[in-house]
């Protein structure tokens, strides 16, 4: 097995010296490190990242069971997600209504009905 972590799919030369300037300098290193870690290097989202520690954990025989990995990636997506009630700072926002827009009453202008209709 090569050190060289342009063989694992997903990592080119460019990100080869990123990973090494974060540490990462090996296939076996890049199998060890947790999706959380990695998804602090610049370019990886939580899927690259897990899909890349994935093909490095196949290419040195180290792949944790689908179950685990699975597991380990739910626990993190939720540990990283934000709800809607976080974004605003859990206060509604005055002068909207439950469910949508403002002012709903009735508009001014033209009334509708027949056009021009001579008896």
């Amino acid at each position: 097995m090569s050190d060289d972590l342009t063989m694992v799919p997903g990592i080119g030369a460019a990100m080869a010296v990123v990973l090494a300037e974060n540490g990462i300098k090996s296939v076996r290193t890049l199998a060890k490190t947790p999706v959380s870690e990695l998804v602090l290097v610049k370019g990886f989202s939580d899927l690259k990242a897990a899909a890349v520690i994935a093909a490095a954990q196949d290419m040195v025989g180290a792949r944790p069971s689908r179950a685990a990995a699975a597991k380990a990636a739910v626990a993190n997506a939720e540990k990283t997600a934000i709800g809607p009630s976080e974004q605003t700072g859990g206060k509604k926002k005055a002068g909207k209504k439950e469910g949508g827009k403002k002012g709903k009453g009735k508009k001014k202008g033209k009334k509708k009905g027949k056009k021009g209709k001579k008896k």
